[in-house]
């Protein structure tokens, strides 16, 4: 979440910056009683950080990847989940932050959906999400295919590979 914050916070201006990241030791506080996302004051303190902040948070995302990256001589891709849910009606409002999702029957926040992309996210991993089946609700099920650094092409392959066995996307009725 910090170094999401420290990449979408980078066109806001400075004033904004630095609010935000006032108010994250505030959020820290009060977020689960006003139905902010879990660890929403991460993201703020990314988009307010310094410079040196930053290449601290990113020195821990370089270590990530070299121990992640001999996973990869034993596998050509990872597959994993893409999200907790299947498909949704896109939500616009409220904003980002204040979104929830029913899954399983819980109210959920809608940033909780990050989790399931950041590892690929935060290691720069190609990532491709492919059909492999449908709920009995007629929704589709998707799997993250992940692949080595800059094996684009290899995550890729995979997804045609499993639309051949799998029969490929479906579009849902009513669509």
């Amino acid at each position: 979440m910090n170094l999401l914050g420290s990449v979408t916070g980078a066109g806001q201006s400075p004033f904004v910056r630095y609010a935000m990241g006032l108010f994250a030791p505030v959020m820290a506080a009060i977020g689960k009683f006003v139905g902010a996302p879990k660890y929403f004051e991460n993201y703020l303190r990314g988009v307010a950080q310094s410079h040196s902040s930053w290449l601290r948070v990113h020195e821990k995302r370089l270590r990530l990847m070299a121990r992640f990256k001999p996973v990869f001589d034993q596998y050509d891709v990872i597959l994993m989940p893409a999200t907790a849910t299947t498909a949704f009606k896109h939500l616009h409002k409220p904003e980002l932050p204040m979104r929830k999702l029913v899954i399983n029957g819980e109210k959920r926040g809608y940033t909780e959906l990050f989790m399931w992309i950041a590892p690929a996210t935060v290691m720069g991993l190609p990532a491709t999400s492919a059909p492999i089946g449908i709920t009995a609700q007629g929704l589709p099920v998707n799997v993250q295919i992940v692949g080595a650094a800059f094996q684009d092409k290899t995550t890729l392959r995979f997804a045609e590979l499993l639309a051949s066995v799998m029969g490929g996307f479906v579009k849902p009725g009513g669509y």
